[in-house]
């Protein structure tokens, strides 16, 4: 039995086949932890698209939002993107939710599936143009910019009719 005791032959290769399991498993769970990271990535730029797109004159209708999104490849092509909602407000803005389920996966065995959700609130022009409207009623000093004391407009201040198509419609006074 000391002759036992005292062979160290083969040690490594026993400490290797503990080690190896345990290290790729970290290693598959870091690169899960990634995918879900870039599936985040993927759903906040789809926002950011949604958002350029939604600010554009004329106002696409939201179903024209909702097939923009849903056209483009965000994500990370093993994932699905389950719900993209785009919900007017009666002020004029849009709250855009977007839904995306990203599964994981660890070589033997399969992981849960992370639902990234995320919302936007988007001004439109049109939200703009109501809000320079309801400022001019209110006595506030000029329509949309295209009067006043001959300061700084903020850009483009919109038509003939004054409104104001710029996304802060306090530019525009």
């Amino acid at each position: 039995m000391k002759k036992l005791h005292r062979d160290h032959r083969g040690t490594a290769a026993v400490e290797f086949a503990f080690g190896v399991p345990i290290f790729v498993t970290f290693v598959m769970g870091f690169w899960q932890v990634g995918l879900i990271y870039w599936a985040n990535a993927g759903v906040h730029n789809a926002l950011g698209e949604a958002a350029r797109f939604a600010t554009v004159w004329p106002v696409p209708s939201t179903d024209e939002i909702e097939d923009m999104v849903e056209e483009k490849d965000f994500g990370t092509h093993n994932g699905t993107l389950t719900t993209v909602d785009a919900d007017p407000r009666g002020d004029g803005t849009i709250l855009l939710r977007i839904v995306y389920s990203q599964p994981t996966d660890f070589i033997f065995f399969e992981g849960p599936t992370i639902e990234v959700e995320r919302e936007k609130l988007i001004y439109t022009p049109d939200a703009t143009a109501a809000d320079a409207d309801d400022d001019a009623d209110e006595g506030s000093g000029g329509t949309g910019g295209t009067g006043g004391d001959g300061g700084d407009t903020g850009g483009d201040t919109g038509g003939d009719d004054g409104t104001c198509w710029h996304p802060n419609p306090k530019k525009c006074q």
